[in-house]
């Protein structure tokens, strides 16, 4: 069986939640000046797997727990064929819950949410790019700033962080205020439409400054609005308006972990408040650095994190099977309590030597049964990438927030689409009309992983 890894608190409900509308699948990407050479690529990704071992792993369904076991195969990387963030398909993929994506200019890694978080997925995508440079004859230097790929992996990159910093609070009784649902027509070919929207980094951060906010604080404003304008055409919106938005907690506690370690918070608007911009501002920039305050992360690390759940007796040797029945219905209830979630990635620092390589970044979230869209932002070379990822035709609230974007900003905003459900396909996105359904999932029960899973669980 070789190494072996629990999923971490955070990573134990992805197995469970799995759908065809819920891929858990999450993408980051870089667009070179050049384009990939495949077989420069291979070799990169046969050398840089080895310096993360707990991403060179396999889904396993034991008794009790789902868990991460080595993997031995070869992870080939693929041309491109279908949508940003689709369902992994495990025997597809040599067992891997990890793909490596070329098309054109394009060098994308796709990460089942399970083995890891955006930061984790950002240091090896760093160190994936910089060994392919290398091989492709570029005089690139790590200059301190990567994870180099002979280097032996630390202990601490594998760690449950959230079992080492976990404080067993008393939970208050807490009201989960249910949000305002965007809803629309599904996409037949089920698929995810990606929109990207581009603009300078240092510009819209500068405009954010002036009206006291961050980044993270102007875009959930912005988006706020856009979604009230846009729903409120068809029917009164009368519940609040909330956006997720993922907190690293390695910037509070001192974690190397590349596993997950994030917190989901939320900024809530209730409909009847002003939306005039400047209000908005206002209450999201309050409410995030409330949301950041290092108690407050600490209590909702204790509200949702699953190490509560596994202290309850009986709890830990209960069946797989009834605690993914019992972690679907707690995802259903508790899982999706926002209008839209907003992940940033934040500015991402390449070597000097590698940045003159790289025209641009990508970050793919994936949409939701109920939340049909998604966005993520990230920015590099002074490029800010602003994608939308949606499962539904409708996409009159990306065009409206594009165009609060441009007209509040003074910005050029440039834009380009996957155009999923299109006749037509834009340069970096192959031809959907050549791909195949997306997978499906399939369970692959080992009885003889129980053992060791029980000499695991009563070892604690």
């Amino acid at each position: 069986m070789g190494r072996w890894y629990r999923l971490d608190s955070a990573a134990k409900v992805f197995p469970a939640a799995i759908a065809e509308n819920n891929s858990t699948v999450f993408r980051g990407a870089v667009i070179l000046t050049e384009p990939v050479d495949p077989d420069k690529l291979q070799q990169a990704v046969d050398i840089v797997l080895k310096r993360f071992p707990t991403f060179a792993a396999r889904l396993g369904n034991g008794l009790f727990w789902n868990y991460l076991y080595e993997n031995n195969s070869r992870l080939m990387v693929e041309k491109e064929q279908t949508y940003p963030s689709a369902l992994i398909d495990p025997e597809a993929n040599n067992g891997f819950m990890i793909k490596i994506l070329y098309h054109s200019h394009r060098l994308a890694v796709e990460f089942f949410h399970g083995l890891t978080d955006g930061v984790g997925a950002l240091e090896f995508l760093k160190t994936l790019v910089y060994q392919y440079l290398l091989l492709t004859g570029k005089p690139v230097q790590d200059e301190g700033i990567l994870l180099l790929p002979g280097a032996e992996p630390k202990p601490e990159e594998a760690e449950d962080s959230y079992q080492r910093y976990y404080q067993a609070v008393k939970i208050e009784k807490m009201e989960i205020e249910e949000p305002h649902r965007i809803t629309g027509t599904v996409y037949k070919p089920y698929g995810h439409h990606v929109t990207h929207l581009v603009a300078s980094a240092s510009e819209l951060t500068g405009y954010a400054r002036r009206m006291r906010t961050s980044l993270t604080g102007y875009i959930a404003s912005l988006l706020i609005q856009a979604i009230y304008m846009e729903e409120s055409k068809r029917n009164a919106v009368t519940k609040p308006i909330i956006i997720g938005v993922p907190v690293d907690l390695r910037r509070l506690f001192p974690s190397q972990t590349l596993r997950n370690f994030y917190i989901g918070t939320r900024l809530i608007v209730p409909a009847a408040s002003s939306l005039e911009l400047e209000d908005l501002v206002n209450e999201v920039t309050k409410q995030l650095k409330q949301n950041v305050a290092k108690e407050h992360l600490q209590l909702m690390m204790a509200a949702t994190s699953s190490i509560r759940f596994e202290r309850i007796p009986g709890v830990r040797i209960a069946p797989l099977m009834l605690k993914n029945l019992f972690i679907r219905q707690l995802y259903k209830r508790y899982g999706d309590t926002t209008t839209m979630n907003l992940s940033n990635l934040g500015k991402v620092s390449w070597p000097e030597s590698a940045a003159g390589y790289i025209k641009g970044m990508e970050f793919v979230s994936y949409p939701k049964a109920r939340t049909p869209i998604n966005c993520a932002i990230g920015s590099c070379n002074n490029r800010l990438n602003i994608s939308f990822v949606r499962n539904m035709v409708e996409d009159g609230i990306i065009r409206r927030f594009a165009e609060l974007l441009s007209t509040h900003t003074g910005l050029e905003i440039e834009e380009y689409s996957n155009n999923w459900g299109a006749q037509e396909n834009h340069p970096l996105y192959p031809d959907y009309r050549l791909a195949h359904p997306a997978p499906k999932r399939k369970v692959a029960f080992k009885p003889d992983r129980i053992i060791k899973e029980w000499r695991a669980i009563m070892h604690r």
